[in-house]
């Protein structure tokens, strides 16, 4: 957050993000609190709505503030490709993205872990499928059952989690079957893997660092235009 701050200090940027980030708070204050002070940081719904900014204001540097887990990367990979189809030079990225399965797995390695299964996000499955969750089963032995949000789906999850255990089964079954395939969004995966590559330590909030869970973009789409952060990358 302090990096984002940093960035919408600038007197050329327009910093944009969604509204769950604005109440964030850094060591100096939230976003919220840096617009009360002056900083033009703007709230959107989606990054297009960053890219719209960045063809409207052509003598702004539009700033997009990237974050969330496979959830939001295809969004964000898309929108890439377009600003690089459209040839929009002015809007950036600030990427903060994280990938599931390796922070997972710090979760798995921590000495003392007491669980017994998983609920796996729908929302991430959506995208990702269940191939990425198997190393759950298969190296850790713990059941894992990709959910909906409806109260019944988590009930329900929840019965087949205990019905595992009760059979002494670890697998990956897939409760979300009426969104979640078993491959994923194959138009959103090809999107992630143009646009991102991983790289080797990420620091989380409440694990450390963890090896192989962020992502940064690609040179092809990656710049200079901004350097307020290693970690911020630019069409």
């Amino acid at each position: 957050m302090d990096d984002c701050i940093a960035i919408a200090r600038r007197p050329e940027v327009i910093f944009t993000t969604f509204g769950d980030a604005m109440r964030v708070p850094g060591s100096q204050g939230s976003l919220l609190d840096a617009k009360a002070s002056g900083c033009d940081i703007r709230m959107v719904y989606s990054p297009l709505d960053a890219l719209a900014l960045a063809k409207a204001n052509p003598d702004r540097e539009v700033v997009f503030f990237a974050l969330g887990f496979e959830t939001t990367m295809p969004s964000t990979a898309m929108t890439v490709l377009q600003a690089a189809r459209e040839g929009v030079t002015n809007f950036s990225l600030f990427c903060n993205h994280i990938t599931t399965a390796p922070t997972i797995e710090a979760v798995l390695n921590e000495p003392g872990l007491n669980l017994d299964g998983f609920l796996a996000p729908g929302h991430v499955s959506m995208v990702i499928g269940m191939e990425p969750f198997q190393f759950i089963a298969r190296d850790h032995s713990k059941p894992i059952v990709i959910t909906g949000f409806e109260p019944l789906d988590v009930l329900h999850s929840l019965l087949m989690v205990v019905t595992q255990i009760a059979e002494g089964r670890c697998e990956v079954e897939n409760q979300y079957r009426r969104v979640v395939s078993s491959t994923g969004n194959d138009p959103g995966l090809a999107a992630m893997a143009e646009v991102y590559e991983t790289y080797p330590v990420t620091e989380l909030r409440g694990f450390g660092e963890i090896g192989d869970a962020g992502v940064r973009m690609r040179d092809d789409y990656a710049g200079g235009m901004l350097s307020a952060s290693s970690a911020l990358c630019a069409t």
